[in-house]
């Protein structure tokens, strides 16, 4: 009887792995491709959003028109960080 049992569970193990190997093959071939491809739709829309205003601003200015835009800095934040402000030196031999 013990050869039956051994038959029997090589039977089960290669009907697992077969299995396995079929959902795994189905989802690369479909459901992988889907994923990536809403990922990729995500991220471009996301890219699109943030640079809508660089383009309409680029979209207005003529040839070798020059455009400074000022960015608004916090009021609390300090004049000067904590560790002091950066002088160059030179040094004396």
């Amino acid at each position: 009887m013990q050869p039956y049992i051994q038959e029997a569970s090589v039977i089960k193990a290669l009907f697992v792995v077969l299995t396995v190997y079929a959902l795994y093959s189905l989802f690369v071939r479909f459901i992988f491709p889907s994923m990536i491809q809403k990922f990729v739709g995500d991220i471009q829309q996301r890219y699109t959003q943030q640079n809508q205003g660089f383009s309409k601003d680029q979209a207005r200015k003529k040839d070798g028109e020059v455009s400074i835009t000022f960015l608004e800095k916090d009021k609390n934040e300090p004049r000067n960080p904590v560790g002091g402000e950066y002088v160059d030196y030179e040094e004396i031999k």
